[in-house]
């Protein structure tokens, strides 16, 4: 009953802010009235306070799926970076805030914080909001610097090469893909890449991603091909290195959702969280709480 009430709250929330643009602060004044209203259900001591406490908390749940699903729907992200389209190279200043990915030399990544080079007889970069899709190949210089992989979490770096709008392909829009990503831009192949400074990202982050590549690599030594590329894929996330014969398999098939993250991964994680939680615990109901 609670698990089947939140999720139908969030469910609807998620609806709801893909629907109606509802301010941020209009749903925070009203998640502070609706736990008031629970925080007085809990002290008064009534026949339908269980009830009350239930109704308030899947308020509660609706309202950040509003919000979530608000945000997940703003798809005019490129509306600051538009003025880069201009077909010719520019100069960014940005910080790599995903785990690059390597496809065979080339590392693909999301740029953000990003700063404008000054024009001719300026001093002051100018600061604009938006996330650039960058491929790159690593330079000489970068290559001698660093071993592979060559671009990290967290790496600033200065860039300069052409932005342009993601574009829309026939009977794939891969421009709104991108923007439900947050991303509004994409550099191909920057003519000119410089490591400006490192380590400048989340340290829980950052974590993450080194324990990702470890087991990567840890796949990779004690694998053969492609089933290390599939477990990577299965396990990580990490689908770039699937062999195309075998990703054409999964499709021929209709099993290629295995490889994404999708309901049948959440449920493995989920059973094995309740399963810890029930030995942490000693019982079924605090296992939910983990």
């Amino acid at each position: 009953m609670l698990l089947t009430t939140l999720a139908v709250a969030w469910v609807a929330g998620l609806l709801a802010g893909r629907a109606i643009n509802v301010p941020v602060d209009v749903l925070a004044l009203w998640g502070v009235g609706v736990v008031a209203l629970g925080a007085a259900s809990a002290i008064a001591r009534t026949k339908q306070r269980r009830l009350l406490l239930l109704g308030c908390i899947a308020i509660v749940v609706m309202l950040v799926g509003t919000a979530w699903g608000d945000r997940s729907s703003d798809t005019a992200v490129d509306a600051d970076l538009a003025p880069l389209f201009s077909g010719d190279a520019v100069t960014l200043r940005g910080q790599v805030i995903s785990d690059p990915e390597r496809i065979g030399s080339l590392y693909r990544f999301r740029l953000g914080n990003l700063a404008v080079a000054p024009e001719v007889g300026g001093n002051e970069w100018q600061q604009i909001i938006g996330t650039i899709l960058v491929t790159a190949d690593p330079t000489s210089t970068l290559s001698k610097e660093r071993t592979a992989p060559h671009f990290h979490y967290g790496d600033t770096l200065e860039l300069k090469g052409e932005v342009e709008a993601p574009p829309v392909l026939e009977g794939f829009d891969y421009r709104d893909y991108l923007a439900q990503q947050g991303i509004g831009a994409v550099m191909s192949f920057p003519t000119s890449t410089k490591l400006l400074g490192s380590g400048e990202g989340s340290w829980l982050r950052e974590q993450v991603y080194a324990l990702r590549s470890k087991l990567s690599a840890s796949l990779d030594r004690s694998l053969p091909e492609p089933p290390a590329a599939l477990a990577q894929s299965l396990l990580l996330g990490k689908r770039r290195n699937l062999p195309p014969d075998v990703r054409q398999s999964f499709i021929e098939t209709g099993t290629s959702h295995l490889l994404a993250i999708s309901g049948l991964h959440i449920a493995v994680m989920l059973g094995a969280m309740l399963a810890f939680g029930r030995l942490l615990f000693g019982g079924r109901r605090w296992a939910f709480v983990l």
